[in-house]
């Protein structure tokens, strides 16, 4: 009879969205690399995220969500102000972006 609630609770958290990036970071937007032809190359950073919980494989949308919420966080640090995906959401629940500062 424990088993249901542990059930549930884990579907519960595989929907969860876990991290936000921080306030001062917000403004930091995702665009295609085409968007940022005109802009200084920062560098890049690698976000990790959770793509399962328990047995429940989390929506790759949330999870890439959360990706780029760290990956906003690790812009506003350089001095950034743009996102590019520079990769697939990986098997391990990973993901790289550019780091851009534009005008």
């Amino acid at each position: 009879m424990r088993i249901l609630p542990l059930v549930g609770l884990s579907a519960l958290a595989a929907a969860c969205t876990w991290v936000e990036p921080k306030p001062e970071a917000a403004h930091i937007s995702v665009e295609p690399l085409s968007d940022v032809q005109h802009c200084d190359r920062l560098g890049e950073t690698t976000s990790k995220g959770v793509s399962k919980v328990g047995i429940f494989v989390r929506k790759d949308e949330k999870v890439m969500d959360e990706l780029a919420a760290l990956a906003k966080d690790s812009a506003f640090n350089m001095g950034g102000n743009r996102l590019v995906r520079e990769s697939e959401l990986k098997s391990d629940g990973s993901m790289t972006f550019g780091i851009y500062r534009c005008p």
